[in-house]
């Protein structure tokens, strides 16, 4: 399980889709939110501006809520 924590936007990307350069890792991971309308709406929510280049805790639980844990992330909650 992921830890919960602020993460850079492409970090977090990186971490659900390794195998792409953190780039198109984090544009995959904000399209994924994208399509999901009601992620997308409760994290602007919590954070308004697009351009903000990092997740907080609280957007970070919401996107491993609605995505699951990234794939090939060891037990990361008890660290």
């Amino acid at each position: 399980m992921i830890k919960i924590q602020s993460y850079v936007k492409q970090r977090l990307g990186s971490l659900y889709f390794p195998g792409m350069d953190a780039v198109h890792a984090r544009r995959k991971l904000l399209f994924q939110i994208a399509v999901r309308k009601e992620l997308a709406q409760a994290l602007r929510d919590i954070q308004p501006n697009p351009k903000a280049k990092h997740f907080s805790e609280a957007e970070v639980r919401l996107i491993v809520a609605s995505l699951g844990n990234p794939p090939f992330v060891e037990d990361l909650s008890e660290s």
